[in-house]
């Protein structure tokens, strides 16, 4: 598969060119069709989660559960237990060595600009493999609908020449489809919710580090401090993590391919009970074709 990345041209961002990249962005989302099946792997827009529209049938999840490693005692759970998926579409990014250009950001964008790079949470701010060195890295994972994944798709959006740039993208859209028991969680709780989208954040970084530690040849230290544009590693990244993918049809997209992994039933755990930082706002509802659709990476950073 391809990762062909397309910007659009233009001059340097203005803060009018700013409000008018989010305009085009929420356009985008409300033609739906704009993106179809043959959309690839990273650039479809999506919800930031819901409940799956659709069901595997246990022949398919047991499929599915073969192919799927989890930690833990509780690997069969996909093909046993679990009857439903959650899923979570994911923008992942990582604080790089540029320096934020304030003059052509919007003072609201701003903000939720500087809170992204100040604020990491402690499993986000890890170290990765590069090359048999290690790196520290400060990864910032966000929903895909999220206001920070917005802020931070319009500046990329708007300085794709920046070099070294205060971002880099490590996955434009990673789609998580998270099996769990519809008898023993409900994810139209909003704390059960919340619960899952950390679990999925959780899992997205421990699958990047993965891929950066495999693709020694590839990724380098100065590709992820940002000095070759803030979307070289998701160039390098998305396709290893697609060979850690499946293709299923949850949310009446068939060529949409996802990170299956299990749930973990721990309502009382303290860590997964806090919530996100990320201000989604968003009801928890099963996906239909009527919702409104939100860009992964708002702003349409990857234009077709």
């Amino acid at each position: 598969a391809e990762f062909a990345i397309h910007f659009r041209e233009g001059r340097r961002s203005t803060p009018d060119r700013s409000s008018r990249l989010s305009e085009h962005a929420h356009k985008d989302s409300d033609r739906g069709g704009a993106h179809g099946a043959e959309t690839p792997f990273g650039h479809a827009p999506a919800v930031g989660s819901a409940i799956a529209q659709k069901t595997l049938v246990s022949s398919k999840r047991r499929k599915v559960g073969a192919n799927v490693s989890d930690d833990g005692e509780h690997g069969s759970e996909i093909h046993s237990e679990c009857d439903s998926h959650f899923i979570v579409h994911l923008f992942v990014t990582a604080i790089a060595e540029g320096k934020l250009e304030q003059s052509s950001v919007i003072p609201k964008t701003w903000d939720v600009l500087q809170q992204v790079i100040t604020k990491v949470s402690k499993e986000q701010n890890t170290t990765v493999s590069v090359r048999g060195s290690t790196m520290d890295i400060k990864m910032r994972v966000f929903v895909c609908n999220s206001v920070e994944a917005r802020a931070v798709g319009e500046y990329v959006t708007a300085h794709p020449d920046q070099r070294p740039a205060p971002f880099v993208v490590l996955a434009r859209q990673l789609s998580m489809a998270i099996a769990y028991n519809s008898k023993s969680l409900d994810p139209t709780q909003a704390a059960v919710a919340d619960r899952l989208r950390k679990q999925a954040k959780t899992r997205a970084v421990k699958e990047i580090r993965e891929v950066i530690r495999d693709a020694q040849t590839e990724i380098t230290c100065p590709i992820l401090r940002g000095h070759a544009g803030a979307l070289a590693p998701a160039r390098l990244i998305e396709e290893h993590l697609l060979g850690r993918t499946v293709k299923e049809d949850l949310e009446g997209d068939g060529a949409r391919n996802y990170i299956f992994f299990n749930a973990k039933n721990r309502s009382n755990s303290k860590d997964e009970l806090s919530s996100s930082h990320d201000h989604h706002h968003e009801d928890v509802a099963p996906v239909s074709s009527s919702r409104r659709r939100s860009p992964p990476v708002p702003s349409s950073v990857l234009h077709h």
